[in-house]
Formats: C-alpha cells, sequence, structure tokens
C-alpha cells in the first residue's frame, strides 16, 4: 500500500513542539493501508502518563463531519461517530523523553474508507481527523487531484488593490466538487494560509475535514510568515524579515510533522519539497530560498530507483520557455538555490512531472524530458479559481483537466453546507 519511504526531518525531532497529540498519521499526512496491515502511529504524551499496550486503545471512528462558517471563520462542532473498530497494539517502544512509537494491526474485516484516529491512554484521548484510509487493493492508474495556494485567512490588501474575498467559502465549494470526482489523493501545494496563525490554522484543518479523500500538503512562502501588518507593503521590508521557521508551529503540530517526505502509491513515486520562505523579494514577486544540499543529497536517493517520479512543491523551478529554460527572465518568482542542479537532477532520474503553485496562474511546459506545471491558486486568481486533476496510466503518461471554481460559476452558496444537527460549543484550538 501508500506507504512513507523517507523524509529529510527525522520525526524525532518534532516532539518538541508539543503538546499532547497524535503526531503521525495526521489530516495532513495520512497512512493508507489494506486490512491486515501494520502501521506506525507516533504520540506525544506529557510527562509521567504510562504508555504501553495494556494502558492504550486506539479506534478507527467514523461518523459526520460537522462544521459551519460563520463570516469569514469556520467552527468545528466535532463529529458523532457512528462507526469505530479496535486495532489490536502489538507494540509500544519509548524513543525519547515524551515521544512514543506504537505499532497497530488493521483488523481484516475493516471496511473500506476515511477514518479519524482516536487513541486513549489512562482515560485521556486523542484525535486526528481523516489521518486513516483504509483500501482493499490501490489504484494502478490513481486520479490525483492538486490544489495551490489556498490562503486562508487572506483579508485584501485595499494599498495594492487587492479586494477582499471569502476565500472559505470558494474553498468549502471547491472541496465539495472535488468529493464529488472522488480522487484516490489530493495534494495541496503551499500557502495553504495567508499568514500564520492559530486562526488560520483553524480555519484550514476544519476545510481539510470536509474532504472524503486523503490529503497530503506541502508548505509554501506564506506558511512561514509570522504576522500579517506587512504583507501588502512588499517592498518596505528584506524578505527574511517577513518570514520565520517558528511560525510553522502550528503546520508541524496540527497539519503533518514533516515538511519534505515521499511515499509510493501503485507505479507512481510522490515526493514533496519544501521549496522554503521568501529569499529575494520585489514590489511584484517573492523568490523562494530553494533547495539545501542537503535536500539535493536526500533527493538523489529518493529519485533514483523510481521510474515513475512525481515531484510536488510549492515555488516553480523555471518559467515558461521551450527554447531557453535557464535565461534570466524564467527565473522570475521561482527558486533562489540548486535551481539548475535540481532541474538536472530531474532529467537524469525518471521525474514525469513537476508541480508547482505560487504564481496564481496556468502555465505549463516541457524540458529535459520533464514536464513542468504551475497551478492557479483556488481561491486568489479572481475570474480562474481553479484545481487540477491528473489522471495516470500504468506506463507513467497522464493527463491533466482544469476544473474552475469561481464562485459566478456557482449554482449554490457554499456557506451553510455543512450544518451541526445541534448546537455545541466551538471547539478550542
Amino acid at each position: 500500500m501508500a506507504k512513507i519511504q523517507s523524509t529529510n526531518n527525522p520525526i524525532n525531532s518534532m516532539y518538541k513542539y508539543g503538546p499532547i497529540r497524535i503526531v503521525s498519521p495526521t489530516i495532513g499526512f495520512p497512512t493508507i493501508q489494506s486490512p491486515g496491515n501494520h502501521f506506525l502511529v507516533y504520540l506525544n504524551t506529557e510527562p509521567g502518563l504510562p504508555v504501553e499496550p495494556a494502558n492504550c486503545v486506539v479506534e478507527l471512528c467514523k461518523g459526520e463531519r460537522r462544521i459551519t462558517f460563520t463570516g469569514e471563520s469556520t467552527v468545528d462542532h466535532g463529529s458523532k461517530y457512528f462507526w469505530t473498530a479496535y486495532l489490536p497494539i502489538e507494540k509500544v517502544t519509548h524513543i525519547t523523553d515524551c515521544l512514543y512509537c506504537a505499532v497497530v494491526k488493521v483488523p481484516n474485516k475493516t471496511h473500506e474508507g476515511l477514518y479519524d484516529l482516536k487513541i486513549t491512554v489512562a482515560q485521556k484521548s486523542f484525535i486526528q481527523e481523516n489521518s486513516v484510509q483504509i483500501l482493499k487493493t490501490l489504484s494502478q492508474q490513481p486520479k490525483f487531484c492538486l490544489l495551490a495556494d489556498t490562503h486562508i485567512g487572506f483579508k485584501g490588501y485595499p494599498c495594492i488593490n487587492e479586494p477582499n474575498i471569502d476565500e472559505i467559502s470558494i474553498a468549502a465549494h471547491a472541496i465539495k466538487q472535488v468529493n464529488y470526482i472522488h480522487p484516490d489523493l489530493v495534494i495541496i501545494i503551499g500557502d495553504l494560509v495567508d499568514w500564520s496563525s492559530k486562526g488560520n490554522w483553524r480555519d484550514f484543518i476544519n476545510l481539510l475535514k470536509l474532504f472524503e479523500v486523503p490529503v497530503y500538503t506541502v508548505v509554501g512562502n506564506h506558511d512561514y510568515y509570522w504576522d500579517n501588518w506587512w504583507i501588502g507593503y512588499p517592498p518596505l521590508l528584506p524578505a527574511p524579515t517577513r518570514c520565520d521557521p517558528v511560525a510553522l508551529r502550528h503546520y508541524i503540530k496540527y497539519v503533518n510533522p514533516y515538511l519534505s517526505y515521499s511515499f509510493d502509491y501503485g507505479s507512481y513515486h510522490i515526493t514533496c519539497l519544501d521549496s522554503g520562505e521568501d529569499a529575494v523579494l520585489t514590489p511584484v514577486e517573492a523568490y523562494g530560498s530553494g533547495l539545501s544540499d542537503e535536500d539535493m543529497e536526500w533527493l538523489k536517493t529518493e529519485l533514483k530507483d523510481h521510474q515513475q517520479n512525481f515531484i510536488f512543491m510549492h515555488h516553480p523551478v523555471t518559467r515558461t520557455d521551450a527554447n531557453d529554460a535557464l535565461k534570466p527572465d524564467n527565473q522570475i518568482g521561482c527558486i533562489t538555490k540548486n535551481r539548475v542542479e535540481f532541474m538536472e537532477l530531474c532529467s537524469q532520474n525518471n521525474v514525469v512531472a513537476v508541480f508547482s503553485g505560487h504564481e496564481h496562474k496556468t502555465e505549463c511546459w516541457h524540458t529535459g524530458k520533464v514536464n513542468y506545471h504551475i497551478l492557479p491558486s483556488l481561491t486568489r486568481s479572481h475570474e480562474e479559481n481553479a484545481f487540477l486533476f491528473v489522471f495516470t496510466k500504468s506506463n507513467g503518461n497522464y493527463h491533466t483537466e482544469l476544473f474552475n471554481c469561481n464562485p459566478s460559476k456557482w449554482k449554490e452558496p457554499a456557506v451553510g453546507l455543512f450544518l451541526p444537527t445541534e448546537p455545541v460549543p466551538e471547539l478550542s484550538f
């Protein structure tokens, strides 16, 4: 089944971002398993909490998700679980400090579906929604749905004539469309939030809960932003001032513990990369810091043994120009470190395509035996709001279809589509 092959940031370094929680799998880093399989669950606990098989209960839970929209934010009213399966715990390993790893088994008669994972330790329960997908077999010609630049928390920048939008309703309606088409998995390629705050991440996570398929996330430059007061004034601040890796702490705690990782799905090897924070800033464009030398060494190992590689990263590597893809004009908004080296590595290692966002518009070209795609923003491309479907074939060929989700084409409003069956207080974050 689909499983994590490698990451370039070990999970045992993530526990320091506590509090108590399931570290992995998560809503933005799910695991896909078949009945009878074993998989690993990482749990960060408080000091003194006894974690051992006799003191733990692990469950797969399925129920009605109840989300409401209030103005420009979301409220999670929880789930009414109507089906659960208990997962036998075969081993618990103490890794470091408060981080534990449990080996659990999926019962042979577990139904197919996307489930919440619930762990109870000493009468304290921890839940990761939409974090376990159960499938009997993987599709050999999977359908991938790609979203980019959701920018949850965007409220318009009047100083540069950026109008306000209801990005939450736009995203919710798009998710409804995605669920109807029902891909095998979804990958969201960066700028998940407009800037990193608890409120914005809460709204983003609540939107992820509306998906009926597994979702994998990749960070973008906006996810590194620590505040929003300067966003409308790009010429006034140097790029590093805008960014702080600590801003990712909410993402790591609640969405996905990894910044770069890879996994297999059918005959395809999927690699998700962190293309970095802002490195160069102009009045109209932000360039990405790019890939470190450590990233490149990790990539060489990841790609060389696979015949069909897809890569997903927020910043583009180059821009459209089949005759001279490396000329200076085609570096605008792209990664700034290991750019040429990355392209050479892709052309030499069976990379079928590289998908990026960041530019809020659609571009596609071919160079060095590799297809490069740039996606429009899901919420901020105005008339071009869209998501991309990738339909694969077992021989490595694929075709794409762009689905427009412009609000003017809606037949019904998104707000109010996901109402709770009864009023309950807002959950704490």
